[in-house]
């Protein structure tokens, strides 16, 4: 069900009242799994699931949905979503004590959570999706860094081998990135990264070269000088803060 309205959604390729509003209307007569309309249901599990999306394409096709829907939520004010309440924040009491998998395993330490309407939830979301795409890209940027300097020492260790021969067969031929683990790893990770975009079903659609680090932090950028900004930016915790200045949104 959360796929075919994914897919729905994703064919809007503007944000039209209409096309939106059909889709919601289709989800409040539809009854879901508990009796209750379906749209509750297909946004608590896909606010819930959000992060277990897989793939690049995927998690950029959920992220744009997400925008369009929470633009739409504060431009027309509607109930329908409003009236939804997720999961927010998990609370973490001091008298619990460390946390364990064992504890929690036992039932010792019940998980406790905060109760957020679901606009706010998918502000959340897109503020740490922001986040975690800002990370992926600094480990990317290092690993590029760390192989340049690896490199180098390789073509200095090249030098090396032509003055002096090693006589140690065990190493004969090796290049310093094989011997410390690097290079075949990169090389794998970046074979699976071209395979999974290189998928001809996704190359087709236009999301497809959509930058998505750029796509939300202009997003979020726009949203903060919305006049309903300071009702979501008081449910944020220090670290969604610290995101949203990264990119300019200091108040």
């Amino acid at each position: 069900m959360l796929r075919a309205v994914l897919s729905k959604m994703q064919q809007a390729e503007t944000l039209s009242v209409m096309q939106m509003d059909a889709v919601l209307e289709f989800l409040c007569n539809l009854p879901g799994p508990t009796g209750k309309p379906a749209l509750e249901f297909v946004m608590i599990e896909w606010t819930g699931r959000q992060h277990m999306f897989y793939g690049q394409y995927e998690g950029k096709v959920s992220a744009i949905a997400l925008c369009k829907l929470l633009q739409h939520g504060v431009a027309t004010h509607d109930l329908r979503l409003q009236d939804i309440t997720v999961r927010g924040d998990q609370v973490f009491s001091p008298s619990e004590g460390i946390r364990t998998r064992s504890k929690a395993a036992r039932g010792q330490v019940p998980e406790r959570w905060t109760v957020i309407p679901l606009p706010i939830k998918i502000y959340k979301l897109l503020v740490n999706e922001l986040s975690v795409i800002m990370e992926s890209s600094a480990s990317r940027r290092a690993s590029a860094g760390t192989g340049e300097e690896l490199e180098s020492f390789e073509e200095e260790d090249e030098v090396e081998d032509e003055e002096e021969v090693d006589d140690d067969d065990d190493v004969t031929g090796q290049t310093l990135s094989e011997l410390f683990g690097v290079g075949i790893g990169c090389r794998y990770d970046d074979e699976l990264y071209d395979e999974e975009e290189e998928d001809p079903d996704a190359v087709k659609d236009p999301l497809y070269q959509v930058d998505i680090q750029v796509y939300l932090t202009e997003f979020l950028q726009h949203f903060a000088r919305l006049p309903c900004y300071s009702a979501f930016r008081q449910h944020l915790n220090d670290g969604e803060k610290r995101v949203l200045q990264s990119v300019g949104i200091t108040s």
